[in-house]
């Protein structure tokens, strides 16, 4: 993290402090006049010369922050009291902003977040002038709040026996805030966790957490309850849903890495597969099914795969990481042929399950990592690769993988410009060049961005 922030800063043209500067002590309040918004969502500020990276600050504001953290050349800090505020701070909607661990920018201008996240894409391009500058500005007029289709909440019962279904406070696992006023699920999903709320009293013992997801266009709603052990009682439940819950799940089990024993899952109610539709295509989403939480921007970033897909008219398509296959479904045309590859088990047979149900023979998917991806594998050479690799961005094995192929174009969609940076120094010294770039807001309130670049050999 000390090598991406120096780094970040140095290309900003701020530098970082030398390492003979004393900095601040930790625990002592400073007053700091920040200048940016660095990648990752803290503002950066100078007292005496030294860094600082102030969370809960604004660019443009003077602010006085204590101190959290001291390293040889920056320290972070947070926000104690706003001196002088900037005119693109907002008043937050939501009475727990700061104490709950889900947004990072309620208190900031949706113009204000879209002109940071389109300077964060423009510093991944830096060495491509050119993309960088054509980089159109993200649009602020989208719609900033209820865009997410998909929420997990935490439940805790309190000493006076209600139980809460919300979220995690800031730095707190072991306490759980109502989320009674959440501006980001969709209307459908606040409902249904108010109901399950109410319903979860009449159990012994509540669920640890639960994921609720709903279909922005058929109005469809799922909810998964994760427990340790078989909840006594579980069965009513379903009933107590009716009108709020078209499917219903229990996983019993244990969570998190390092645990063997395999997880059960019982259907209660339902199909347990809701519907919902993305670039006029339909997505059949289970309870663990990968799909973008933001229906609306996810429309908006495949619309225009699909229009630089057209440009380009390749015949013979091959997608990376397909997961449940959004990207090679929504790509598919008569005209073409899509292969996709993706390491899941369950995720394959999902996105075999999507073309089957939208009728395109012409789509195929197999089980492989990318790193395993070989040109024999595809028969002939692919016109255009499409790649959307998690946060880590490709690894050098992915990288050798994807260029041993040989596509006259590529599409990467990123979710992290820093990652994406380095890949596409690596991609453009194996001779691509780098094109046309897109940005996209999915994930608004918070420092995420993601984008679409197209290389061409």
């Amino acid at each position: 993290r000390d090598r991406r922030t120096r780094a970040a800063c140095a290309r900003a043209g701020r530098g970082m402090t030398d390492a003979a500067s004393p900095g601040p002590p930790e625990g002592g309040t400073v007053e700091v006049r920040t200048t940016a918004m660095a990648f990752g969502g803290r503002a950066v500020g100078r007292v005496d010369g030294f860094v600082v990276f102030v969370e809960g600050a604004l660019p443009g504001e003077r602010v006085r922050a204590r101190i959290a953290q001291v390293r040889r050349s920056h320290a972070f800090a947070r926000v104690e009291a706003v001196i002088e505020a900037s005119p693109e701070r907002i008043e937050p909607p939501c009475p727990v902003f700061g104490r709950c661990g889900g947004c990072a920018f309620l208190h900031w201008s949706p113009a204000g977040q879209c002109r940071a996240k389109t300077a964060w894409v423009r510093e991944a391009l830096r060495r491509f002038p050119a993309a960088a500058e054509a980089l159109p500005e993200l649009p602020s007029d989208r719609e900033p709040f209820r865009f997410r289709n998909r929420m997990g909440f935490s439940v805790a019962r309190g000493d006076d026996a209600r139980t809460v279904v919300g979220l995690h406070a800031r730095g707190r696992p072991d306490e759980v805030l109502p989320a009674d006023d959440c501006v980001l699920p969709l209307p459908g999903i606040g409902v249904l966790r108010t109901r399950l709320a109410e319903a979860l009293g009449s159990l012994p013992s509540p669920p640890r957490r639960i994921e609720i997801r709903q279909s922005l266009h058929t109005g469809e709603r799922l909810a998964n309850l994760f427990a340790g052990t078989d909840l006594p009682g579980i069965e009513g439940l379903a009933e107590a849903l009716d009108g709020a819950c078209e499917h219903l799940w229990l996983t019993v089990g244990p969570e998190g890495p390092g645990h063997r024993v395999r997880r059960e899952r019982r259907r209660l109610r339902g199909a347990g597969r809701l519907v919902e539709r993305l670039g006029g295509r339909d997505f059949e989403i289970g309870p663990e099914t990968f799909f973008q939480t933001n229906t609306r921007e996810a429309e908006a970033l495949l619309a225009h795969l699909r229009a630089r897909t057209d440009r380009l008219a390749p015949r013979r398509i091959v997608d990376l990481y397909a997961g449940a296959g959004a990207l090679a479904i929504g790509l598919a045309g008569p005209d073409r042929e899509v292969l996709g590859f993706e390491a899941s088990a369950p995720a394959v047979r999902e996105a075999r399950r999507n073309a089957e149900r939208n009728g395109l023979d012409r789509v195929a998917f197999r089980r492989a990592p990318v790193e395993a991806v070989r040109p024999a594998h595809l028969g002939r050479p692919p016109d255009l690769a499409v790649v959307d690799p998690p946060r880590a961005g490709l690894s050098p094995a992915a990288r050798r993988a994807l260029l041993a192929l040989e596509a006259p174009a590529l599409l990467y969609v990123s979710c992290n410009p820093a990652t994406l940076a380095r890949d596409l120094d690596a991609l453009a010294a194996a001779g691509y060049t780098v094109g046309n770039a897109r940005a996209f807001d999915l994930f608004p309130q918070t420092a995420h961005v993601e984008c679409v670049v197209e290389l061409t050999r």
